[in-house]
Formats: C-alpha cells, sequence, structure tokens
C-alpha cells in the first residue's frame, strides 16, 4: 500500500488532518461505530476500553454524579456515535461524520455540524485524472 501511495504521488494518511467533526461521511472510507467520554472526549469503540478509562481517570466525577442517583457508566459517555478516519481503524485520529439521522456533536466537540460534501472537488478530479492517464499508460502498453 505504501509502494502504491508514493507512486501514485498522494499524501501519506499519516500526516493528512482529520477531517471536521459532522462531515458527511466519505464514500470510500469504513464508518466504525463508538463512544466518547462526555469529561475528556476520548474516543473508543470499545465500552470495555472506556469503562477502564472512565474508572482510572474520572473517579472524582463518577463518585460525585452517584450521590446524584446516576449510577451507570454509560451516564459519562456519549453513545451511538460514527466516526471515520484516513486509516484503518485510527480512532484516536478520527472525526464525527453525520448519518441519516443526524450528527450528534457531545459537548467535548463543538462545532457548528453542518456537513461538508463527501469528498473535495480538487481529489477527486485528481483521482480521476490519475485514472485516466494510468489507462491509457496500460493501452500503450499492450498495444
Amino acid at each position: 500500500m505504501n509502494a502504491l501511495v508514493h507512486f501514485l504521488n498522494l499524501p501519506d494518511p499519516n500526516t493528512l488532518p482529520s477531517r471536521p467533526n459532522g462531515s458527511s461521511p466519505h464514500p470510500h472510507l469504513a464508518i466504525q461505530r463508538g463512544s466518547t467520554c462526555k469529561h475528556c472526549g476520548l474516543r473508543s469503540t470499545s465500552e470495555d476500553v472506556l469503562a477502564k478509562h472512565l474508572r482510572t481517570r474520572h473517579p472524582d466525577k463518577i463518585k460525585l454524579a452517584a450521590r446524584e442517583k446516576c449510577h451507570w457508566l454509560r451516564d459519562h459517555l456519549t453513545e451511538g456515535l460514527c466516526f471515520q478516519s484516513w486509516m484503518r481503524k485510527d480512532i484516536q485520529r478520527s472525526w464525527l461524520v453525520a448519518t441519516g439521522t443526524g450528527v450528534q456533536l457531545g459537548p467535548a466537540f463543538p462545532g457548528n455540524g453542518h456537513p461538508l460534501q463527501a469528498s473535495p472537488d480538487p481529489i477527486r478530479n485528481f483521482a480521476k485524472q490519475l485514472f485516466a492517464e494510468e489507462r491509457e499508460h496500460l493501452k500503450i502498453q499492450s498495444g
């Protein structure tokens, strides 16, 4: 994959900035489902990871909430969110995507929530140009 990215002169996905929270889903990236910590915004697709995080990083907030009859760890999470990232399973560099029911922006994710287009036109046009050039190159080689 790295050789192909280098050959096509594409930017390294590890250096690409994340898209804004609330973006429309990118059509060529997997959608991950997960949750975030309401206190610090930590994201994960694993409830076990978030439960451990809450117990170790926010025990004071859990104790305070328990006094107010809020006993469940889930009360400290924003659940049912959809994420995407440039690299597979890179939840820490992910962004929230809008789904058919809208995007849920928790308190740790301020923003206007306006969705963006799925893929910027310059990137789409560049990919089409590369595809056309490659097709022409293959036609010349075979013909």
